[in-house]
């Protein structure tokens, strides 16, 4: 079910397996822009409380610059300080090779960061070419 859908982004909700999906549909022209399409999504992952998360970034060779990294993990770890529901994430990056080294760095800077603020986290997070290949990865 579509709950959220932006120029840039949409945001989707499959209660049945617990998962919200987050894409970018083309890529922020902003850091600005970057940061404020994520005030959404954390609406959404609080209201609905996912075991699972996919984002995909296939149509987005958007590259997130170190502070922007930065300030997903600050963001992150107070916005979810004591929320820890969050099982499995899949990432889909672009398939440029600047954007995919911008996701993963900052998927790196948002665990490092929830590590520090939550060192119980246990959340899965994985790699993968399609969409296809992380539902099946998190419904398994």
């Amino acid at each position: 079910m579509l709950v959220f859908e932006s120029e840039i982004a949409s945001i989707t909700w499959e209660e049945n397996i617990e998962l919200i999906i987050h894409t970018w549909k083309k890529a922020p022209k902003t850091q600005e822009e970057y940061k404020e399409e994520h005030f959404p999504l954390i609406e959404k992952i609080k209201q609905y409380q996912p075991k699972h998360f996919i984002s995909d970034s296939t149509d987005s060779n958007f590259s997130i610059i170190p502070e922007t990294q930065l300030w997903m993990a600050q963001l992150i770890s107070k916005e979810f300080k004591e929320y820890s529901n969050i099982q499995k994430v899949g990432i889909i990056p672009n398939k440029e090779f600047i954007p995919a080294l911008s996701a993963e760095q900052n998927v790196e800077e948002v665990m490092e960061a929830r590590k520090a603020s939550q060192p119980e986290s246990n959340i899965e997070i994985h790699f993968f070419t399609s969409l296809e290949e992380a539902r099946s990865w998190i419904t398994k």
